[in-house]
């Protein structure tokens, strides 16, 4: 028995949806959650005896605590990976030769790939330390989702960069940022598959939580930046490619995903 739990935000809440289906494809897994409550590490706390509990209220059906100490794997997901930091940046500046926003104030866009690649390996960097993570492996960090087209300027940090003019370079570098921490801390950063984006900026709409909503009901904008229980498995089993353990364990057809209310 393969035992990983899957803890992050509010992100996690398409992997929970995906449950049954993912351990339809992997029987030999026992699959366990938790949602920091607040949506970020300092809302929980992770203990000596590598148990992570919640601090304060814990407003959700899942777990308020977790032993990760009795996990083989750990899926980290939903996390913003400096985009907090890039919106800063791109508030108060536009890059050279880029398209841009009007700003007085410029930087190069040598000195943003230098920007951009620090503050994605800080993240990285945090997270490790937070969970001690040694390197070798056992967790996995998953960046949050690209947003669908169809998401709304300013609902989230990461849409806020999407419409951003500058945006095809900027995602550009953040890829290769992530792609590169992975490789020089080192570290185990699960970005979107290309077969799970419509672009470098975009998700495709069939993939959000929006389009699993019933006919008529007006999605809230957090519906195009959350995706649906056909992503989170999807991604599951991309990540679950990587681990030795189920190699010799082989993979079956996924359980049915939750049926859409409109069907």
């Amino acid at each position: 028995m393969m035992r990983v739990a899957i803890i992050g935000n509010s992100h996690i809440g398409a992997y929970a949806e995906a449950a049954d289906a993912i351990r339809a494809a992997y029987p030999g897994l026992a699959l366990s959650f938790f949602v920091f409550p607040r949506h970020d590490l300092r809302s929980g706390e992770l203990g000596d005896d590598g148990w992570l509990r919640a601090r304060g209220d814990h407003n959700s059906a899942l777990p308020s605590a977790i032993d990760l100490a009795a996990q083989d794997r750990v899926i980290v997901a939903g996390q913003p990976f400096a985009m907090i930091g890039l919106n800063a940046l791109l508030g108060a500046f536009d890059i050279l030769g880029w398209p841009g926003t009007g700003k007085p104030r410029r930087l190069s866009p040598a000195l943003f790939a230098d920007y951009t690649r620090q503050a994605v390996n800080g993240a990285a960097e945090r997270l490790m330390r937070y969970f001690h993570d040694d390197g070798e492996g056992r967790f996995a960090y998953l960046p949050q989702p690209l947003v669908t087209d169809l998401a709304r300027p300013g609902s989230s940090k990461m849409a806020s960069l999407a419409f951003h003019p500058a945006a095809p370079h900027i995602f550009a570098q953040w890829h290769d940022a992530l792609a590169a921490a992975a490789t020089d801390l080192p570290c185990t950063i699960a970005p979107q598959p290309q077969d799970l984006r419509a672009s470098d900026i975009f998700t495709p709409r069939h993939f959000a939580r929006a389009a699993t909503l019933p006919a008529g009901q007006s999605p809230a904008p957090a519906d195009h930046i959350h995706m649906s229980a056909e992503y989170a498995l999807a991604h599951f089993r991309a990540i679950a490619k990587t681990w030795p353990e189920l190699h010799n364990s082989p993979e079956r057809p996924p359980g049915p995903l939750p049926i859409k209310e409109s069907e």
